[in-house]
């Protein structure tokens, strides 16, 4: 008789790959997945939920764009700009209040902070200033839709009638500009435009650390290496270099700094750079995933932000105008040697969203951008279910396929036993010899009910995984025994799970935030019986 094989299956990891047929994507890479994240150990963890941000109602309008207005000192607000021409904040408690009214009802605006003051353009309105306690709209600014802030001074561009010129004001004064303080940056392929700035990373030696503000067109990227102020005769101001000559960015909204380097999306993938050299790919192996998931009509919308780690982008999906979907990129997990990251997939409806320092940590705070929803504030990541409005609980649908894998080689072979190792409610299936098209064959339900912490790793052996509290305080492992009938060459790994989230603060889940967001993965292992002789 054939010796059975024991093997490992560590799925997920290696995140997406949707360019490689399923059959040349090994089992660590995934195929599909929807709601799973990868966690510090590698596991398929489903992620956690969002609800109504500190209990709040409605805003009183479907916000256009949001901000964190975070002074030194006094009060911390998040800032809405939203359709019905006001902008409101809230300190946290839920309660929103207009601080300007009469503005644009189809702008997008976009935010900096410069000196604890906030400033906000959307192209059509005046410049607008908000200390925390007085808004000041700055009619002598020039206009433009996109803003930043370099060298202590506050840069605009996205004037429709100069589409590759620059401004820059005084120094450490947004309502004083030079008349003369501009730069019109090379055109690079016919109609190229501004489309985003942001400063570069505090790599440099200037006095302030940061040695450039990057200005992002559609085909290209620029760097603004100089801010001298500009005279009759004496144009030096605004010197310049190109970095990137073949890759810009859709999407101011989409620019963010994360592990010393600007992040940004274009129809090609996720992107980043250093300031000084070309943009390198970070999304590697989703490239098609632009092509054939994306509605690229909306890619302008698109919006980025750093989160615990990682690049998190928000867009819309094929045949969806408002936000549907989010990527998240991890930046500190490469694979492959090559500097490209893993990617997961989230069906999160974010259309506008920015960071509220609060304890224990920083919360990410997102406008709902589903339908009925469109004036919902929420809070993701604290656990719980996905709500549609301020109660009514949804189940969050997690789903994963792996690649293919050969079992070490290219004979037959048959499963005999399963073992999964995790916590929560998992299905695992098999899509059995993908070369003869045989349809999905579920295998098992796993299921771990009073976990009270993490799994104890050297107690793991067929048949038996003691969660805390001693042997049979809980069961974490399924075995399917003698599964002789299942026989194939190449299997797909398939996860799925359907429940109403664990909460993060569910005593199940111990001190640690490791193990909260309900079902986990930590591992799968596959008895399989060589099949040679057939």
């Amino acid at each position: 008789m054939p010796v059975d094989l024991d093997f490992p299956v560590a799925i997920g990891r290696d995140g997406l790959n949707l360019r490689d047929q399923a059959a040349e994507v090994p089992v660590s890479a995934l195929v599909d997945s929807v709601n799973w994240r990868i966690d510090e150990n590698g596991a398929l963890v489903k992620r956690l939920g969002y609800q109504s941000w500190a209990d709040s109602d409605e805003l009183a309008g479907a916000p256009l764009e949001q901000a964190t207005f975070s002074p030194t000192t006094g009060t911390i607000d998040l800032v809405f700009a939203c359709g019905d021409g006001h902008v409101y904040t809230s300190p946290g408690d839920g309660v929103f209040t207009s601080i300007a009214s009469g503005l644009s009802t189809t702008a997008r605006p976009s935010f900096t902070m410069l000196n604890d003051v906030l400033y906000w353009a959307n192209g059509v309105d005046d410049l607008q200033s908000w200390d925390g306690s007085s808004l000041t709209a700055i009619a002598a600014a020039p206009t433009g839709k996109f803003v930043a802030v370099w060298r202590n001074r506050l840069w605009i561009a996205g004037d429709p009638t100069h589409p590759r010129r620059v401004y820059w004001s005084d120094i450490l004064d947004p309502t004083s500009w030079n008349s003369l303080n501009f730069v019109d940056l090379a055109e690079i392929g016919g109609g190229d435009q501004i489309t985003g700035l942001i400063p570069a990373p505090n790599i440099g030696s200037s006095f302030d650390g940061a040695d450039g503000l990057l200005v992002y067109m559609q085909h290209s990227t620029h760097r603004v290496f100089d801010d001298t102020d500009n005279s009759a005769g004496a144009i030096i101001g605004g010197g310049n270099v190109l970095i990137d000559g073949g890759t810009g960015t859709t999407s101011h909204r989409s620019l963010t700094h994360l592990n010393g380097r600007v992040w940004s999306v274009c129809p090609q993938g996720v992107y980043s750079t250093d300031g000084h050299g070309t943009l390198r790919l970070e999304t590697g192996r989703l490239g098609s995933f632009f092509r054939n998931v994306v509605n690229a009509a909306h890619l302008d919308n698109a919006t980025g932000i750093a989160w615990q780690g990682s690049y998190w982008l928000a867009l819309a999906s094929t045949g969806s105008a408002a936000n549907d979907l989010i990527l998240e990129v991890y930046a500190g997990y490469p694979t492959g040697g090559d500097g490209q990251h893993p990617v997961m997939a989230h069906t999160i409806p974010a259309g506008s969203w920015s960071i509220y320092p609060a304890a224990p940590g920083d919360q990410l705070v997102f406008c709902d951008s589903s339908t009925g929803n469109t004036k919902r504030v929420r809070q993701y990541g604290i656990g719980g279910a996905d709500t549609t409005g301020q109660s009514t609980a949804q189940p969050i649908t997690a789903q994963a396929r792996s690649g293919a894998w050969i079992f070490g080689s290219p004979h037959p072979k048959r499963i005999r036993r399963v073992q999964a190792i995790g916590r929560g409610t998992l299905s695992i299936g098999f899509v059995e010899d993908l070369q003869r098209s045989v349809g999905e064959v579920k295998v098992f339900a796993m299921a771990a009910a009073s976990n009270t912490d993490g799994p104890k790793w050297g107690a793991v052996n067929w048949g038996e995984f003691i969660w805390g509290g001693g042997v049979g305080a809980s069961v974490g492992v399924t075995t399917q025994d003698q599964w002789y009938t299942r026989r194939g060459r190449l299997f797909q790994v398939t996860v799925s799970e359907t429940s109403t989230d664990v909460s993060s603060t569910d005593p199940r889940l111990g001190g640690s935030s490791v193990f909260a967001g309900g079902a986990a993965l930590y591992n799968l292992i596959v008895r399989v019986t060589p099949l040679d002789a057939e």
